[in-house]
């Protein structure tokens, strides 16, 4: 039984990095792939018609956005200055997600105004220059997206 669960867990592990391995293979600037990945929002968002699922779609990016981040957190090795980046990039897309919900004393993003708040977040995270985490941290946020 021991030597089942002991295989088990090495074929399992082995998956897993396969997958990294994979995910990482295809992503050559992780700072232009996280930018694609907000890009990719806003195509949804405006090739989409219906306000809910307008507002659904940039919802569940930003959760996938703070699940990322939270998994990068997690793991042991990060510099001060990067945990320090990844905390400003969590409260950005934070304050955002209130933003677009209406919560934390913010007004909700009307459901005319859905596109260009999609393109807005983009131009901030794009001009503001919140990407300030490094290379390595990037490339983990990217990975751990793809496998979302």
């Amino acid at each position: 039984m021991r030597s089942k669960i002991y295989t088990f867990g090495l074929l399992l592990s082995a998956i897993m990095f396969l997958n990294v391995t994979a995910a990482s293979a295809q992503v050559d600037d992780p700072v232009q792939e996280f930018k694609k990945y907000i890009n990719d929002m806003v195509v949804k968002v405006e090739h989409t018609d219906e306000p809910e699922a307008k507002r659904a779609i940039i919802n569940n990016t930003f959760d996938e956005l703070l699940s990322a981040f939270d998994q990068v957190e997690e793991l042991k090795g990060l510099s001060g200055k990067e945990q320090e980046a990844l905390n400003l990039l969590t409260e950005d897309i934070t304050d955002k997600k209130n933003e677009l919900n209406g919560r934390a004393g913010y007004k909700i993003v009307p459901d005319n105004q859905l596109n260009q708040y999609a393109k807005y977040v983009q131009q901030d995270m794009e001009q503001a220059e919140t990407i300030t985490i490094s290379i390595v941290v990037a490339l983990l946020i990217v990975i751990i997206l793809l496998l979302i």
